[in-house]
């Protein structure tokens, strides 16, 4: 007769055999890789991704919506307004390989790059929108990133 071999478990298989409710805390302290959810899902104009708070995935908490610049040209009438009395923001803006202007002579940028700029110019359009205000309040990153989308159009 065969001497009986001694079977050789993994530790993800030797976790079945804990109860179901320590299962998830034996599997962390277990991984070192990175933390995931699965695989990573894009979709079509969902404006990318932006950096949200742990756990939602990079993505905004709040309420889905796309924001419509077309369905009131106010909005970008209100764009146009700030672009054209705020011309130090233009080099960061509309920034080409030419020489830049010298920005000693006016007042400073509203930010150090595009990305903070956009984000004065989207509170300067929805903070007062009648559609959009309080979904401005709640979701700013959302409504910074449509101001950007909208100036590269």
């Amino acid at each position: 007769m065969p001497a009986a071999r001694r079977r050789r478990h993994s530790a993800r298989l030797a976790a079945r055999c804990i109860p179901p409710q320590h299962h998830f805390c034996l599997e962390l302290m277990e991984y070192d890789g990175p933390m995931t959810r699965g695989r990573a899902r894009k979709s079509r104009g969902s404006g990318g991704t932006t950096r949200g708070a742990a756990g939602t995935g990079g993505h905004d908490a709040g309420p889905k919506f796309q924001i419509q610049w077309q369905a009131d040209p106010t909005r970008t009438n209100r764009l146009v307004e700030y672009l054209l009395s705020n011309p130090s923001d233009w080099p960061i803006l509309f920034y080409s390989n030419a020489k830049r202007p010298n920005s000693d002579t006016g007042p400073p940028p509203a930010g150090k790059d595009k990305v903070e700029i956009c984000a004065v110019i989207a509170k300067a359009v929805f903070e007062h929108d009648h559609e959009y205000s309080s979904m401005y309040a709640c979701t700013p990153i959302k409504f910074r990133d449509s101001t950007i989308n909208q100036l590269n159009a």
